[in-house]
């Protein structure tokens, strides 16, 4: 536990624990939900094009047919 007069440890609040200074918690009313103190970082994401995208399942589809094709004839 920290004394009052000892700082707030420097700790970046993007990672899975931090210190939040008992004066930002007090002006927040005590609402401790990490969402209000927390630091989250958005990262923007690229898709590839959907067509692209049929285009794959369309061929892992056609593995996937050949390959059950090969199972039913080692089961027959």
């Amino acid at each position: 536990m920290l004394d009052e007069n000892e700082e707030t440890p420097k700790i970046e609040r993007a990672g899975k624990a931090f210190f939040v200074p008992k004066d930002e918690i007090q002006a927040n009313g005590y609402d401790l939900s990490i969402n209000r103190y927390k630091e989250v970082e958005y990262e923007e994401v690229n898709y590839e094009m959907p067509k692209v995208i049929l285009e794959k399942l369309r061929t892992l589809e056609e593995e996937i047919k050949a390959d059950l094709d090969v199972l039913e004839d080692l089961l027959s």
